[in-house]
């Protein structure tokens, strides 16, 4: 069973599912860890996040609930990917209408882990 979270500096193993880069027409579930103990979990089936807050992380508004996902980037750089070794963008619409977009910018992105469908749904009960 995979975990939710790693901690900082973590040197296991990745699961054979990671990558090193997300595009637009990825599909599936996917966690997005960083130097931080947050974790963005990318649902690109449904195009929706979850934010899962770490240890020492702050409180963000929706933390815990899966909000429409917008778009992603490369800070800076490419839209629609999501790269280990950059800081990425993530736009998201919580409340359904454009005046309400908020972004989330998290740390470095360290890794790219692939998740089962059911350990997402259980993640969180908001849809």
């Amino acid at each position: 069973m995979m975990t939710t979270q790693t901690e900082p500096g973590d040197t296991s193993e990745p699961p054979k599912d990671s990558v090193d880069e997300l595009h637009a027409n990825a599909t599936g579930v996917w966690a997005v860890r960083s130097t931080s103990t947050t974790v963005y979990y990318l649902d690109l089936d449904r195009r929706r996040l979850l934010r899962l807050r770490g240890v020492g992380s702050p409180a963000g508004p929706y933390d815990g609930c899966w909000v429409p996902l917008v778009s992603f980037a490369t800070l800076g750089g490419e839209h629609e990917v999501v790269r280990v070794g950059a800081r990425n963008e993530f736009l998201t619409d919580p409340d359904g209408w454009a005046a309400s977009y908020r972004f989330w910018i998290p740390r470095m992105c360290s890794r790219i882990d692939r998740v089962d469908r059911d350990v997402a749904d259980a993640l969180s009960e908001s849809d």
